[in-house]
Parts: C-alpha cells; sequence; structure tokens
C-alpha cells in the first residue's frame, strides 16, 4: 500500500476521535485529559467541557461517545498519520509545516484535492 493511501486511511479511521489541545493519540481518559489541562491550561476549560465525567454528569466514562478512542489535537494527528506510513514529522503545527518536505504549499483555500 502505497503511503499516501495509509496516511489518508489512519486518518479516516480517526474520525469521531475527540479533540483534545495537546493530544498525540493517547486513549481518551479524565486522567488524560486532566493532565493536558494542567500542561495547557489556557484549554483547559475546553479540554474539560467534552468530558462528561469531569462536567460531572457521568460517574465514569461507561456510555460517553469517545470511550476507547484516542485523543488528537491537529498536529498530533498529523503526526501519528504519517509515522503510521513511515514518515516522522515533528510536533506542532507550524513546526510539521516548515520542517515537511511537501509536494505544494500555500493557502489551504487553493488547496486542490483529488478523491481516491
Amino acid at each position: 500500500m502505497d503511503r499516501g493511501r495509509i496516511v489518508k486511511e489512519f486518518a479516516l479511521d480517526a474520525i469521531g476521535s475527540p479533540y483534545v489541545y495537546g493530544g498525540t493519540g493517547a486513549r481518551c481518559t479524565p486522567n488524560y485529559r486532566q493532565a493536558r489541562m494542567a500542561q495547557y491550561p489556557e484549554y483547559a476549560p475546553a479540554i474539560w467541557a467534552q468530558c462528561p465525567r469531569l462536567v460531572g454528569t457521568a460517574s465514569g466514562c461507561a456510555g460517553c461517545r469517545y470511550q476507547g478512542k484516542d485523543c488528537y489535537d491537529c498536529a498530533g494527528l498529523v503526526r501519528r498519520a504519517f509515522l503510521a506510513a513511515g514518515i516522522s514529522l515533528p510536533s506542532g503545527a507550524s513546526t510539521q509545516w516548515k520542517a515537511g518536505n511537501w509536494a505544494c504549499k500555500g493557502r489551504i483555500t487553493q488547496a486542490a484535492f483529488k478523491t481516491v
């Protein structure tokens, strides 16, 4: 399987995974969210708000739509998808953009996407 397809399939498989600022692909748990909240306090309210256990509307994770799913932020998802294809990228979206040997760089509005 070609690398592009591996990256695409990894990303498609991640649909429904929770967005957690600082998320690197670890399993979504209240403890993981609390660790990201401590690491990134400016994003703590958003991280907290999407966890029924932390918010207090559930006593545990059973029934949570994110139970058993991995947490990602934008750069974390890209990094893990490319790693699945054997391509190592740095963490951080800006660092990835600057370091990546991208076939095309430009504004996202100018991007040409081809469907497979």
